[in-house]
């Protein structure tokens, strides 16, 4: 998909970042954007990103400080396994 294209279908499901509803390597694009910080275990809930991520798909994590950011670098340098998902862990200036 071009970067200009319209999405035609797009879905909003409610469900804990640290379960997600879906099934493994289901997306193409994962993105969070906020709110991270908020969460009791990032950590749990960023392994699940990785998990409906499909291989080699690139995970984007942006929140609203600069120390979130950091951490959450941090926790993805960690996790268990980012199978063959790029992992940026560049922190915004």
């Amino acid at each position: 998909m071009s970067q200009h294209e319209k999405v035609e279908k797009a879905a909003a499901d409610l469900g804990k970042a640290e379960e997600l509803p879906f099934k493994a390597d289901s997306f193409d694009s994962v993105f969070h954007i906020g709110g991270i910080n908020f969460f009791s275990e990032k950590k749990k809930a960023i392994d699940e990103m990785i998990r409906v991520a499909r291989p080699g798909t690139k995970i984007v994590i942006a929140d609203e400080s600069e120390q979130v950011a950091r951490n959450v670098a941090r926790l993805l340098r960690l996790s268990r396994s980012t199978r063959d998902n790029k992992v940026d862990t560049s922190v915004p200036v």
